[in-house]
């Protein structure tokens, strides 16, 4: 069975077998919500997860680009072993709702 890990950017990548893909805000799937003095990490991520199921349903192009991103990932994932590769990894990070939908669309 095919793993998903959650990565750190400057942590380096784990291996060359391993399919990459960059999760940070440069990327379509990116956080969009910073942490601020009254933001804690937990809110962020919660918002996140709430943000990403509204873009798996949405119909702009934005939202396209987005799913398209998602079933890349997906799409890798039956092929073999991935990584999500963020900024904020081994935190919370909002790496775990994307790998959290795949693993439950693979069911």
């Amino acid at each position: 069975m095919p793993v998903i890990n959650i990565v750190n950017i400057r942590g380096g990548h784990d291996s060359d077998a391993v399919t990459h893909f960059y999760c940070d805000r440069r990327s379509p799937v990116g956080n969009p919500f910073a942490m601020s003095h009254k933001q804690s990490r937990d809110d962020v991520c919660d918002q996140y997860e709430e943000y990403f199921h509204e873009r798996m349903i949405g119909t702009s192009i934005r939202d396209h680009e987005f799913q398209e991103y998602v079933y890349d990932i997906q799409r890798a994932y039956v092929d073999g072993d991935v990584s999500l590769l963020c900024w904020c990894a081994p935190l919370r990070c909002h790496t775990q709702t994307i790998k959290n939908y795949i693993l439950e669309e693979a069911k």
